[in-house]
């Protein structure tokens, strides 16, 4: 073990030591403490509380499909924004499971959205087919931006919280 001359007394003391023995200068600093994610933090609870207005927002449609379909997607989005936020206000306290419940709530939102895409799709070209009717030109192009739409929040909320920078 190399010796090193302490800066303050002057003396001889091993460099493996962490304080000096004569004197009590530390010699190493303390481990930086992790960095919260706090543009995360910030983005999910604003993003979390405006998907819940979102959700629950009046309908002017009467129509039972949209009825329905507004109903599956309000009990998703709902589940999946407390969860998140019950995450993120974890993750501010400095709980440990904070980053955890986000990324496993973004993982199961974005398998909950791919089925109720598919589970509106269907549901919607069966009741068009039963009745007798072809869906309108634009449907395609419209389950398509609410698929996009739907998973973006959930993705941006991974990436946020990745796992590989913090905690």
């Amino acid at each position: 073990m190399p010796l090193i001359t302490c800066p303050d007394c002057g003396r001889e003391v091993s460099d493996a030591a962490p304080t000096c023995p004569h004197c009590g200068r530390p010699f190493k600093s303390a481990p930086p403490a992790p960095r919260k994610p706090v543009a995360g933090i910030v983005v999910a609870c604003v993003l979390g509380v405006l998907m819940l207005l979102w959700a629950h927002g009046k309908s002017t449609s009467t129509s039972p499909e949209v009825v329905e379909v507004r109903e599956m997607s309000n009990s998703v989005y709902t589940l999946g924004c407390v969860l998140l936020l019950i995450g993120a206000l974890m993750s501010a306290a400095g709980h440990r499971w904070g980053n955890r419940i986000v990324r496993g709530t973004s993982w199961m939102m974005i398998v909950l959205v791919s089925m109720l895409t598919i589970v509106i799709r269907s549901t919607i070209m069966d009741r068009a087919a039963a009745q007798g009717r072809a869906t309108t030109p634009g449907f395609g192009a419209a389950v398509v931006l609410l698929f996009v739409v739907g998973l973006t929040p959930w993705l941006l909320y991974l990436y946020l919280f990745r796992k590989s920078k913090y905690p």
